[in-house]
């Protein structure tokens, strides 16, 4: 796992990318700890808890922030549950823990939200 600085680094760099890549602007989102971007790439999301631990979710994300993301699932999670996060992103993986925040129905899948856990990863 890479260290916390590490990965907040990565993760800025990745962030800036997506700003320089998508051409969207940060605007102020009042609610809100950070920015979120459009973002739609592969991910795997692993629950980290032995006990709840079915196969692997494959899911594209939807937004992206220095905070967390969002994805649809086709299985609904848990909220507080730990998820291991690996992002495909310009041909490199990069992981994040993070704790689901939300999963609420949304049509034929529900829409999880996840904070990063970044001084856990």
């Amino acid at each position: 796992m890479p260290n916390t600085i590490g990965l907040g680094n990565q993760l800025q760099r990745l962030l800036r990318r997506i700003k320089f890549c998508t051409g969207q602007s940060e605007k102020s989102e009042w609610r809100r700890e950070s920015f979120r971007f459009t973002w739609s790439v592969p991910a795997t999301v692993e629950v980290l808890d032995p006990n709840d631990a079915p196969e692997p979710l494959y899911v594209w994300t939807g937004t992206i922030s220095a905070h967390g993301l969002d994805f649809l699932s086709p299985r609904k999670l848990k909220r507080g549950q730990k998820v291991l996060i690996t992002l495909e992103a310009d041909n490199s993986q990069v992981q994040i823990r993070g704790t689901v925040v939300h999963s609420t129905d949304s049509f034929s899948r529900d829409k999880v939200g996840v904070k990063f856990d970044l001084e856990d990863s």
